[in-house]
């Protein structure tokens, strides 16, 4: 009895070892396939299977049609000779509304890493099989180059993918495929080799857009005012983050302008990156009326401190803002614009200038999670906020009363400067 059941344990082990090995080589299992393959010369004009079938690891039964997955994959990646790089993606629907967009890649690694997104062309397609150019990925000159790949892009589908709850006001754009995958490229004797293993990455669970405006200095035109608008992202991740230290921030901004009863004009669109820390500080915007108050935050704080120093109980919150902060943990604020209404005194339209902010997407975050730093790419999608502001100011505007005793007393003194020189 001693004896069967000293060789059932020990065949536990050997079967939790074995459960450990192929959990592994699963989670690898897109990357083993494309070590040590010598690149085929793909061009631009070249036939996306033509290239896939180069590769003798390639296997067409590996991929099919899946209709029960909307998620793209990387298959393999390729340089060309003119400094270009081409990604092979899998689309298991088979259907040209699932194409990719974009991709997130950095062309450094691990503590360096620098993802940006860059557009994706579709050059050629068969089936499930695409073949993109990344627009503006130029091929270095090392002999050993990095493509750090985050995750791919494609169009948000209403009734496929899952959208926002309507009170936060909130929609998305883009959706984030995972890839979490570097690609090696490595030029020895004139002949190129690519190597995949597998990274980590982060990816964003509960996320708001929005902005606050704050207001601007006093000035003795009714119609002319100057406000600043502060543009913030709150999100969680998967992660267990202790400390934030650094946040690259992605979006698009277009300048508006509001001719009272007239259409909008607005401005062409412009992409923007930054790069926030965790010491930066802003000045949002002053007071005039409460002695010049200063409006002075952090860039990066926690939600629960970004409520408290917003100081909810001055001003009404609009709907959906409670909604689209709660379950999230850190807020960014990555931009500020200004708000500006302007006009003349008879005319009771004012000409309102002010800037749209829209796709926002985080691309890497730097913490500490159980007391080791990591500097991640994010997998994140495009996410734009309402334009209207999170803040209603519950406080009458007090210029005009203030111009009235200011005019008040500036004539009762005129008053009595003459009535003395008469007296």
């Amino acid at each position: 009895m001693t004896h069967i059941k000293s060789v059932f344990n020990h065949l536990i082990k050997i079967a939790a070892v074995a459960a450990l090995i192929i959990g592994l080589i699963v989670a690898d299992i897109m990357c083993v396939y494309h070590n040590d393959i010598y690149a085929h010369a793909a061009t631009k004009y070249s036939r996306v299977l033509d290239d896939l079938e180069a590769d003798p690891s390639f296997n067409s039964s590996d991929y099919g049609i899946n209709k029960g997955s909307t998620t793209l994959e990387v298959i393999q990646i390729a340089e060309s000779s003119d400094g270009e790089l081409f990604v092979y993606i899998y689309n298991p629907q088979a259907d040209e509304e699932y194409n990719a967009t974009y991709i997130r890649l950095s062309q450094t690694t691990g503590d360096n890493i620098v993802p940006r997104d860059y557009k994706l062309t579709l050059l050629s397609s068969s089936g499930v099989y695409g073949k993109y150019l990344a627009v503006d990925v130029k091929v270095k000159a090392d002999d050993v180059r990095y493509y750090d790949i985050t995750c791919v892009f494609r169009k948000f589908i209403s009734g496929v993918d899952e959208g926002l709850d309507d009170t936060i006001i909130n929609t998305i754009s883009q959706v984030a495929c995972t890839v979490a995958k570097v690609y090696t490229a490595t030029t020895s004797n004139g002949d190129v080799t690519y190597k995949c293993t597998a990274t980590e990455v982060v990816e964003i669970k509960d996320k708001y857009v929005g902005f606050r405006r704050y207001p601007g200095g006093f000035t003795l035109i009714p119609t002319y005012s100057v406000k600043q608008d502060s543009h913030f992202v709150a999100f969680s991740t998967d992660r267990n983050i202790e400390d934030l230290y650094e946040v690259d921030v992605s979006f698009f901004t277009q300048e508006k302008t509001s001719h009272g009863d007239d259409a909008d004009t607005f401005g062409p669109t412009q992409p923007q990156t930054v790069t926030i820390t965790h010491t930066q500080t802003v000045l949002n915007g002053t007071d005039f009326f409460t002695l010049s108050k200063a409006y002075l935050n952090k860039r990066i704080e926690k939600t629960s401190d970004f409520m408290a120093d917003e100081q909810y109980t001055d001003y009404e919150i609009t709907q959906g803002t409670e909604e689209g902060l709660s379950g999230t943990q850190y807020v960014v604020r990555f931009y500020e614009s200004e708000y500006v209404e302007a006009g003349p005194l008879v005319d009771p339209s004012l000409i309102i200038n002010s800037t749209i902010v829209s796709d926002v997407s985080i691309l890497r975050l730097k913490f500490k999670e159980d007391g080791k730093v990591y500097n991640l790419g994010v997998v994140d999608n495009y996410q734009t906020g309402s334009q209207e502001p999170i803040n209603g100011d519950k406080k009458p505007d007090y210029r005009w009363l203030a111009i009235l005793v200011l005019s008040a007393s500036i004539l009762a003194v005129v008053v009595i400067i003459i009535k003395r020189k008469n007296g």
